[in-house]
């Protein structure tokens, strides 16, 4: 018995040899893997150190395990989303593809152009373009107006209730917009203001493409109405939870619809594809792009928030800061985000180029909000 217990326990042949060249790899490969590992490869990367830590003392080609295992790590790695582009700082506020940004801040209301030029507006705190940006329709506290894009007031009205989320038509014939909880809708030239009927939640009403007089916007209960803004006609409905975004696809086929902690993307005819969100995210923002079939989320989860393209497989940007705005170019090909600090980012949609625009805070001001990219 003595002599079998003390064959059992003798070390094999070239035992630690093996087991220091299994250490090894999975040091080596643990140095190379990315600081932030999903939960699903941490686990994996833990179950494969645990068989070769057994393995290592159990067997004698210790060296065809380790290597067996630095296998295993890279195709892990391979398998995960790639890492988040690091924005590179860009002096200047110029603009990667066609059309003016219109830009809400701490000290007013701007549009940036092309070249990085910028003009300040006024004291507006929001606003939207007209089609071809001849205009902009702009609102401040109790008041709602039109001007050009050199700041000449064309009509102004002053309202009961705060003003948010104006939004002009795409045709430039109808303006909607929120007084309190009312959703309003006024003629381009500034008369006839009605009022829709219901308590309006606090999301920005939606002007479907291709189809100019039709408007989607939000109840408080939870309904979201789409309907004819000339005749009232109701074309559809749909009652879910709160709704704090609204987005038309490019073609205006399809409707996102979502709150904070849900979202699903509807057809008019009844079809759903529901957002994936996971238990502690949140939804941020959600945009579809003017043209093509691209839609942009920002989800906010451990204080991080990334902003992503759905079916995309790596992630776009992230930063730690409370985001304020997701704006599209005219050509689809870039968003430009803004943040509570005032700092902004312009993300191609392409997953190669994140440029930080340091100067943005300077010269535009901090609580930074892109309100729309046109023309």
């Amino acid at each position: 018995m003595n002599l079998e217990r003390a064959l059992r326990e003798a070390p094999l042949p070239g035992e630690g040899a093996a087991r220091e060249r299994a250490r090894r790899t999975v040091l080596a490969a643990h140095a190379a893997a990315p600081r932030r590992t999903p939960p699903r490869t941490a686990a994996i990367c833990t179950a494969i150190v645990l068989a070769i830590a057994g393995a290592g003392a159990l067997t004698r080609p210790g060296q065809a395990v380790a290597e067996w295992v630095g296998r295993q790590l890279d195709a892990v790695h391979a398998a995960a989303p790639r890492a988040t582009p690091v924005p590179r700082p860009q002096r200047g506020l110029d603009l990667p593809a066609p059309g003016r940004l219109l830009v809400a801040s701490e000290r007013g209301l701007w549009i940036v152009a092309g070249d990085g030029a910028s003009k300040r507006l006024g004291d507006w705190t929001t606003g939207s373009w007209s089609p071809h940006a001849k205009h902009i329709v702009v609102a401040s506290g109790r008041t709602v107006a039109a001007i050009r894009p050199d700041g000449t007031v064309r009509w102004r009205h002053a309202l009961p209730a705060h003003v948010a989320d104006p939004r002009w038509a795409p045709n430039g014939f109808h303006v909607a917009y929120r007084a309190g909880t009312r959703m309003h809708v006024i003629w381009g030239n500034g008369i006839n203001d009605a009022t829709l009927p219901g308590r309006a939640a606090s999301a920005a009403p939606a002007w479907q493409p291709n189809a100019p007089r039709t408007l989607a916007w939000a109840r408080t209960d939870g309904t979201v109405i789409v309907q004819d803004a000339y005749t009232g006609l109701v074309l559809w409905r749909h009652k879910g939870g709160p709704v704090r975004h609204l987005s038309w696809s490019a073609d205006g086929r399809r409707l996102l619809i979502a709150g904070s902690r849900h979202g699903a993307v509807y057809t008019l005819t009844g079809a759903t594809r529901r957002l994936r969100l996971e238990r502690g995210e949140t939804l941020a923002a959600a945009e579809f792009a003017p043209v093509g079939r691209q839609l942009a989320i920002a989800i906010t989860a451990g204080g991080v928030t990334h902003i992503e393209l759905r079916g995309a497989k790596a992630e776009l940007s992230e930063a730690p800061e409370h985001l304020r705005s997701l704006t599209w170019s005219p050509d689809g090909r870039w968003l430009v985000a803004g943040w509570k600090s005032g700092r902004a980012y312009l993300i191609s949609a392409r997953q190669t180029d994140v440029r930080g625009l340091d100067d943005v805070p300077e010269r535009l001001g901090g609580g930074v909000r892109t309100l729309g990219w046109c023309c």
